[in-house]
């Protein structure tokens, strides 16, 4: 049996100042970019695609992460809010923030595939007619101060966050008109951000990104303070966040009416995370939307669906990983469903002896991929199906006493 390997990429460096017009394709090239929200010269050596609603993209990969910029006008910088204003007498809550959404096909279909990517119901809900797609929400306010895109799942049913811990608190009322000051029930949140102290607000940055915005910064926290007229607090207190919601980075700046934003994220991440597959494709449509004034939910989706084109990525062999995962876990399949090659994704947090197997759905062993003992790690393992027939397979591993199944189609 052929050892699975840790995936690295291998890129043919494609330079060009072109911008594409009226294509669908965005192409992966080799680079690391810099993610401070500034797109340098020579800094992405991807195409630029320009689509249908006038974002401007650039994607590219370095082994490890994948790195996508968006552009876009916007005639103000909203990055405050629901922020809490005193005006001598009483607080009120006023502004919002600017934000973006990449929606990603994730391979699947039959219950868990989405035949709809947007917020298309007319019902206020940001969800799929069918499945689920994996979604990067980017928030000017409450995200991009630390580098921070919230990772969400949408189902048929509504939007649902990916596991683990946000990067903010609602500063929320507490039922009397005040402000909740969440900084008091919740350990996680800074307190220091209630402070105009630059210092403190400037050594938070647990994603070592170099963010263009300062906090929201406010009168120091004392609950019984008295106020002064102008005195503001923010809606939403940060924290260092953690898990599945966190696996996303970027930076974002406004300059001269432009937004641009450069995220990052490990080629695997969650469960409904995308996966980076050498000389795969990944479909994903995006929605930039100003909250002043906007229905976001039902408003700003680009009607096109465009694919991420990692085609010049080619397979190397190495025994090199820099981030050991924290948790077993069987990733789906990707592409599902498939003719005839897939990739079978997988993460161990210790060495041990690991067995991969495809069976059919009556239970029998159709191909054994692995039976090795292999070191802590992300692995992907390549099945070919050529010589099996249309229909469902079940893919199983075994570490010791963890054990996962996942399904999978074979379409011929």
């Amino acid at each position: 049996m052929k050892k699975s390997t840790i995936t690295f990429l291998v890129f043919s460096i494609f330079l060009s100042l072109t911008v594409i017009y009226g294509q669908n394709s965005l192409v992966v090239t080799h680079g690391v970019p810099i993610l401070d929200g500034v797109i340098a010269p020579g800094e992405w050596t991807s195409t630029p695609l320009v689509t249908s609603g006038d974002v401007t993209l650039n994607a590219m990969a370095d082994g490890q992460y994948v790195y996508i910029s968006a552009s876009w006008a916007d005639e103000t910088e909203s990055i405050q809010k629901k922020e809490w204003a005193y005006d001598g007498s009483a607080w009120s809550q006023t502004g919002n923030e600017d934000r973006f959404s990449f929606v990603f096909d994730i391979g699947l279909n039959g219950a868990d595939g989405a035949s709809c990517a947007a917020m298309c119901h007319g019902d206020g809900l940001m969800r799929t007619n069918n499945g689920k797609v994996d979604v990067w929400h980017w928030k000017a306010a409450r995200g991009n101060a630390i580098g921070f895109v919230d990772d969400k799942t949408w189902d048929i049913d509504d939007r649902h966050s990916d596991p683990g811990t946000s990067a903010y608190s609602n500063n929320s009322d507490d039922g009397s008109g005040f402000p909740s000051f969440m900084a008091t029930g919740d350990p996680g949140a800074k307190v220091s951000f209630l402070t105009k102290d630059a210092d403190v607000q400037a050594a938070f940055d647990p994603y070592s990104v170099i963010s263009p915005h300062v906090y929201a910064e406010a009168i120091a926290f004392d609950k019984a303070a008295s106020f002064s007229s102008g005195d503001v607090i923010p809606g939403y207190i940060h924290r260092i966040p953690d898990g599945d919601r966190a696996s996303v980075q970027s930076a974002g700046k406004f300059e001269n009416g432009i937004w641009t934003v450069e995220f990052r994220r490990a080629y695997v991440a969650g469960e409904f995370d995308f996966v980076v597959v050498p000389g795969s494709t990944v479909d994903f449509t995006y929605e930039p939307f100003d909250n002043t004034g906007s229905n976001h939910p039902n408003d700003g989706f680009d009607a096109k669906v465009y694919s991420l084109d990692f085609t010049l990525i080619t397979d190397v062999e190495n025994n090199l990983n820099s981030t050991l995962p924290s948790a077993y876990t069987l990733y789906q399949n990707y592409p599902n469903p498939f003719n005839p090659t897939t990739v079978i994704n997988f993460s161990i947090p210790e060495s041990g002896l690991v067995s991969l197997k495809v069976f059919n759905l009556l239970g029998q062993e159709v191909v054994e991929l692995v039976n090795n003992v292999i070191a802590a790690g992300n692995y992907n393992v390549s099945f070919d199906a050529s010589g099996l027939t249309t229909g469902m397979y079940i893919y199983k591993i075994q570490v010791g006493s963890f054990t996962a199944t996942k399904k999978m189609l074979l379409l011929k």
